[in-house]
């Protein structure tokens, strides 16, 4: 089986993850993954391709270093299963400023509430162009899958300002909402390990990244967890 992760910056952390697997929990030979970012992730949400019918032409410079097109061209007699790392990825909605005087109408204290539907429209104007590059995928007959990003961190700069209480469940909201149009879609998610998660909601700081000025990456242990995660998926029948 060959498969090609592709997607933000949390993607890149996979490969560190892969190579401790390897050490630690033994190869899957049968199993043939190739990690390559296309770059970060604020970029998902601009038009970064063009829609050519059975494939999405690769258009942002950045991003078209690696990719000219998506899905790739492949040789006969092969196929490859994609795995995408950003429709998940929330914190460019809940990192935002205005969240110090906003917050979800269900959680609003001093801030002005914002209504469930409001919230609806952010997100999927914020997954526009990763779900239109997913849509192509499909068409295309290819088997996609997502996998989830770290949650949010107590350490984030952004509570400074926003109540952990609102950046959680801007969060929380935001991952439902991108859930539910894969689930429409029929794309499974590869889900941040329970085992990562403190009773809070935040990611534990055991699996922040190692450099001290990352607010939002996971570690190498944590990519460790997911590609474990992605293999298990992949072994399904």
């Amino acid at each position: 089986m060959k498969v090609l992760i592709i997607g933000d910056s949390h993607a890149a952390i996979l490969q560190k993850g892969k190579d401790l697997m390897a050490v630690e929990d033994g190869c899957h030979a049968h199993i043939d993954i190739t990690i390559n970012p296309l770059g970060n992730g604020r970029l998902l949400a601009t038009p970064f391709f063009v829609d050519r019918g059975d494939h999405a032409e690769i258009v942002n410079p950045t991003y078209r270093r690696r990719f000219a097109r998506l899905p790739l061209v492949e040789e006969a007699g092969t196929s490859i299963v994609y795995g995408f790392s950003g429709p998940l990825h929330s914190s460019r909605v809940w990192r935002h400023p205005d969240w110090s005087r906003f917050a979800p109408a269900a959680v609003a204290d001093e801030e002005a509430p914002v209504s469930a539907a409001l919230i609806r429209r952010i997100v999927l104007d914020d997954q526009k162009y990763v779900l239109g590059l997913l849509d192509i995928l499909m068409r295309a007959g290819k088997r996609t899958f997502v996998i989830e990003p770290p949650l949010p961190f107590r350490h984030h700069r952004a509570l400074k300002d926003i109540r952990p209480e609102v950046l959680i469940h801007t969060d929380g909201e935001y991952r439902t909402i991108v859930r539910q149009e894969l689930s429409k879609r029929s794309i499974p998610v590869v889900s941040v390990p329970a085992e990562c998660i403190g009773a809070d909601g935040f990611m534990l700081d055991s699996f922040k990244a190692e450099r001290d000025n990352d607010q939002h990456h996971g570690n190498t242990q944590f990519g460790r967890l997911m590609m474990k995660a992605i293999v298990k998926f992949l072994e399904k029948p």
